[in-house]
């Protein structure tokens, strides 16, 4: 037998809610839906014994499941952050590099540009 199919028992609809979800905002909804739908896959996999072409697709249907999670997990904490009072929020928020970090918050003074003839 290469698996339970029991255990995939209303995944389908378990992943379509945690997606439509998301889609709508309701992030802490679509979190226990992506919970719920992981937690499935991984008790399916340990079913899986004598395929492992199927097994490595539901291992890799489970990590891509697990980043989607995580972005919405990111996001959540995000707004998150913008509930907080001003100045809180910075203090709490998690040191992330980017490009941004390397510009400065304002403008230097514009310099006078010369298009005429040199002087």
């Amino acid at each position: 037998m290469s698996g339970d199919k029991a255990l995939l028992a209303g995944l389908p609809d378990s992943m379509q809610m945690a997606r439509e979800s998301a889609l709508l905002g309701n992030y802490d909804a679509a979190l226990v839906f992506f919970d719920g739908v992981i937690a499935q896959i991984i008790r399916y996999l340990k079913t899986i014994k004598d395929d492992p072409y199927q097994l490595e697709q539901w291992r890799k249907a489970k990590e891509d499941l697990t980043t989607e999670f995580r972005v919405v997990k990111e996001i959540s904490m995000e707004l998150t952050r913008f509930k907080e009072p001003p100045g809180r929020a910075a203090a709490t928020a998690p040191q992330v590099g980017s490009t941004w970090d390397d510009q400065p918050v304002c403008c230097a003074a514009p310099q006078h540009v010369h298009y005429g003839p040199p002087v």
